[in-house]
Order: C-alpha cells, then sequence, then structure tokens
C-alpha cells in the first residue's frame, strides 16, 4: 500500500513555471527514519508520472505528546520526467494547526504551507490525511 491519493486542486509557481495539480499523494513516515516527515505530492493526474511539486515537513522528536499548533521548517521540490528538471527551495514554512505523527493510524495534516523564494509561489492550506508508513 502507498500513499493516499486523492484530489486536491492547486497551482504552483516554480522556476520551471506554472504546474496546475489536481491529485495529492499524502504520506506520513516514521520508524527507524529520524525524525519522522511528512510528504505531500501534488501532480496533474492519478498516475503521478507527470511534473510534480513535492512538499516535505520533518516533525520535531517524539516527546509523548502532540504538537501543538505552530511554524515549521519545510521545504518544496519541483521535478519533470522528461526532460528531467528538478528545483528545490528550502525557504518554506508549515503553519501548522494540526500534525500528526506517522504512527497516529490515520495521521492527519492540517495548516497552511508559505514560501519566501521569489522563484516560487505557495500560499496551500491544506486538512487531508495521509498513509503511514515507516522505514527500517
Amino acid at each position: 500500500m502507498g500513499p493516499i491519493q486523492q484530489p486536491f486542486d492547486a497551482t504552483f509557481t516554480t522556476p520551471a513555471g506554472a504546474l496546475d495539480a489536481h491529485v495529492l499523494f499524502a504520506q506520513a513516515t516514521g520508524g527507524d527514519c529520524n525524525p519522522p516527515f511528512w510528504d505531500l505530492r501534488f501532480t496533474a493526474s492519478t498516475s503521478g508520472q507527470e511534473p510534480s511539486v513535492t512538499l516535505h515537513v520533518t516533525l520535531p522528536p517524539y516527546a509523548g505528546v502532540e504538537i501543538e499548533p505552530r511554524t515549521l521548517p519545510a521545504s518544496a521540490h519541483f521535478q519533470a520526467d522528461a526532460p528531467l528538471v528538478t528545483h528545490s527551495t528550502q525557504n518554506v514554512t508549515f503553519e501548522a494547526t494540526r500534525i500528526d505523527y506517522p504512527w497516529d493510524g490515520a495521521p492527519r495534516i492540517t495548516g497552511r504551507f508559505r514560501d519566501t523564494d521569489p522563484a516560487w509561489t505557495i500560499d496551500l492550506a491544506v486538512d487531508i490525511n495521509g498513509f503511514s508508513s515507516g522505514c527500517i
């Protein structure tokens, strides 16, 4: 089983141009991955083969309590395969209202992604459930 695929409309401006996404693949990963993280991959169709933007949020180490609302560092990555083009930025934040750890059953991520990179435009509210996975 892989990341949960769900309809989600979003437009991103990247250094490669605009990307109109209509599908989201959401996954929270934990286990031996330290620290745990969320990946939200936005693409144009369910095949997932088109150009995509992935938003990545690293969670703070688990301290026995859930994360209170706060702003977390995030990153964005654009990838197209034909021809191969990639762009990334670390100038993204996630204003977390709720962000569950991967082992929370059906983890949920709620909040807003924003960027401060002049080559990108990201201002996106999310409230979605994701697939929980682990690495060994």
